[in-house]
């Protein structure tokens, strides 16, 4: 069961964390240009 739970959090997690960088990508493209 807590397996399934922490498998759950992990893709949860994971998911959270591509739609941020997707709605932020722009920002963070240019943040990136602004370090090279």
């Amino acid at each position: 069961m807590e397996v399934i739970l922490n498998a759950g959090l992990g893709i949860g997690a994971m998911l959270f964390v591509l739609l941020w960088v997707k709605r932020n990508k722009v920002q963070e493209d240019y943040i990136f240009l602004g370090w090279i």
